[in-house]
């Protein structure tokens, strides 16, 4: 992994920041257990699942309530970037915190690269999250697979061009991804982030949505599987 530590990167526009103005995040309130976690509440039906679907529902089910989500690959995380080839395999934290090095990295690969390379700290309880789906998912497969992060950081201007994007979108302030991955359907990653009451969980027709803003599940609390616009 390049290590940051000695590359700074802009925020918002505004100017260079090192990796010495970071906010201090040396220890992380735990996630839940899988057991706290839970299935996804009845109020977030899901009746347009697939038979292979709900399979995978109820495996995912079984290996957040089997295991702690903490261990087998949480704090690590494996992603390739969709829009210019990137590609990273990082443990970026450890059950005592933070290492700062690899926040820095993964926030330098969140970046808006479609509006010059700016970038933002990146709230360490998405990293946390998406770990959580990652490691459950390679639970169930039998071994890690990457996630590709099609959309990360957004700078305001530039979400002001994405249509149907919210205005007062989570990935404006590094709280918030879309990915997919390979040899799954993209909403798989939807499904098994359900499990674990992250945040928001947002279904589309080639990516999924994760945040940690508040605890909901688009379109129309996931009647519908799929959106076809907004995100």
């Amino acid at each position: 992994m390049t290590s940051l530590s000695r590359r700074s990167f802009l925020i918002g526009g505004v100017g260079a920041v090192s990796l010495a103005t970071m906010p201090q995040v040396l220890r992380a309130d735990p996630l839940p257990t899988g057991e706290a976690a839970g299935p996804p509440p009845a109020s977030d039906p899901l009746p347009d699942m697939t038979d292979d679907e709900k399979r995978f529902q109820a495996e995912a089910k079984k290996a957040v309530r089997a295991r702690d989500p903490r261990t087998e690959g949480f704090g690590s995380l494996q992603l390739y970037r969709q829009a210019n080839g990137d590609s990273m395999v990082v443990k970026y934290r450890t059950e005592e915190g933070y290492y700062r090095d690899a926040l820095a990295e993964l926030s330098w690969f969140w970046r808006d690269v479609a509006d010059a390379d700016l970038a933002v700290w990146i709230d360490p309880a998405l990293l946390d999250f998406v770990s959580s789906v990652q490691s459950t998912m390679a639970a169930i497969h039998g071994s890690m697979l990457p996630f590709v992060l099609t959309s990360g950081y957004r700078t305001p201007r530039r979400n002001e061009t994405i249509e149907g994007a919210a205005r007062n979108s989570q990935h404006l302030y590094g709280r918030a991804g879309d990915f997919k991955v390979p040899m799954y359907p993209a909403r798989s990653i939807g499904i098994a982030g359900l499990a674990f009451k992250g945040g928001g969980v947002g279904f589309y027709q080639s990516f999924t949505h994760l945040d940690v803003g508040e605890l909901r599940c688009w379109p129309r609390g996931c009647n519908n599987m799929v959106a076809y616009n907004g995100r």
